[in-house]
């Protein structure tokens, strides 16, 4: 089977790792694949066959190609498509180059009609022009079909304004372009419903890092918090939940993995003057963010805004590591019975959270962590997510 799997980036976050781990269970698999990427910061690729068209020039210019395409890109698109010849199309996240990409497929599908094309959606940008489907107080946004972004409960700048204008065009090209939307989230896929968008929920796929699962009394007396250090990820709040718990006094540690955004720094250091118990760990590689996940008891998700399916939930789980997470999006999904949620808008219910973690006892926790390890592997079996994309007869090696 020849496939072409596409994303916008090469390597960034969760819907990255998915792409690239999707490519290596196919190569694996004795596929044949061929590999697009739109990467302004793209420096090498591991795979055979990498194309790199990087959508570069500004932000003006990418909001140009966005918003209305890019006739090069396109022609370059659907030559390199033409030559390949692929049975399968796969898109994984697609921002600048939706509609560039989306023209090249329906070209190409016109003249060869058997192709099966889809694409999975990573992020609430098929539904929000933002991207996060959050309102300005922080409550949920039901997309924007169902509600009115142009009201108050949302302060668009003027790009945002734009594309929400264009939204209507951009998923009229991608329902062309695509046989199939999927998401990893029934969350999501929800949410694509009450705006006249059809998906369906195929968990991403995830091989269980090799790693040994300590047991409660192994493990240090420490949360765990991996992601971007911003505003909309609930970072302000878990920390001051954090600050008002009973954690830090009785000797537990916060440990802070990942960039602080620019916009956030100078909140964050006014957050930390009177913290203690806090480790900020900074960005760390994949294998050394595992270790911090496998030595600590918990995890915690606070994201204010709408996650869809975060791979650092997914990992902690697979770790054997206990979650707390917010009770929106997909984070609920991925936790299930095996941890705790809560309203991340609300320190008390965060700080609740907090320090129940020094009431939960060895069984219950252990009761949790295998649960979660084995749910991982029986809904995000890599075998199975390629059966359900590209047919249910898939059997590795063929």
């Amino acid at each position: 089977m020849r496939l072409l799997i596409a994303n916008e980036l090469y390597e960034c976050g969760g819907a990255e790792n998915v792409f690239r781990d999707e490519v290596q269970l196919c190569l694996n698999a004795g596929f044949d694949v061929r590999t697009i990427t739109f990467d302004p910061n793209f420096i090498k690729s591991e795979f055979p066959d990498h194309h790199n068209y990087p959508i570069d020039g500004g932000s003006a210019w990418k909001l140009r190609i966005r918003l209305f395409g890019d006739s090069a890109l396109r022609s370059d698109l659907l030559q390199l498509i033409e030559d390949f010849q692929p049975e399968v199309i796969h898109v994984h996240n697609a921002v600048n180059s939706m509609l560039s990409i989306c023209s090249a497929i329906s070209a190409y599908r016109a003249r060869h009609p058997s192709v099966t094309s889809l694409q999975t959606l990573h992020d609430y940008g098929v539904v929000c022009p933002r991207s996060w489907c959050i309102h300005d107080d922080g409550s949920v946004c039901s997309g924007y079909c169902a509600e009115n972004c142009f009201g108050d409960k949302c302060c668009l700048n003027f790009q945002d304004k734009l594309k929400r204008l264009l939204m209507n065009r951009i998923n009229s090209a991608r329902r062309h372009a695509f046989d199939r939307l999927v998401s990893p989230s029934e969350f999501l896929v929800t949410t694509c419903a009450a705006n006249n968008i059809a998906a369906d929920c195929v968990r991403n796929p995830f091989k269980a890092p090799q790693v040994s699962c300590l047991s409660f009394s192994e493990r240090d007396d420490v949360i765990v918090y991996v992601g971007a250090v911003a505003e909309r990820k609930g970072c302000t709040n878990l920390i001051k939940a954090w600050k008002s718990s009973d954690l830090a006094r009785a000797g537990w540690r916060l440990r802070i993995i990942g960039s602080v955004e620019r916009d956030y720094e100078e909140t964050f250091t006014s957050l930390l003057e009177d913290a203690n118990g806090i480790n900020v760990l900074g960005k760390l590689s994949r294998e050394e963010t595992l270790e911090e996940i496998v030595k600590a008891k918990y995890l915690i998700a606070p994201s204010l805004w709408i996650e869809n399916y975060p791979t650092t939930v997914l990992e902690a789980l697979a770790c054997g590591t206990v979650c707390l997470g917010s009770n929106r999006g997909g984070i609920p999904e991925l936790i299930g019975k095996d941890g705790i949620l809560f309203n991340p808008l609300s320190v008390p219910a965060i700080t609740k959270v907090l320090n129940e973690c020094l009431i939960i006892n060895r069984v219950i926790w252990e009761s949790w962590s295998k649960s979660g390890v084995k749910r991982v592997r029986r809904e995000n079996d890599p075998q199975v997510y390629l059966g359900s994309l590209f047919g249910t007869e898939f059997k590795d090696g063929e």
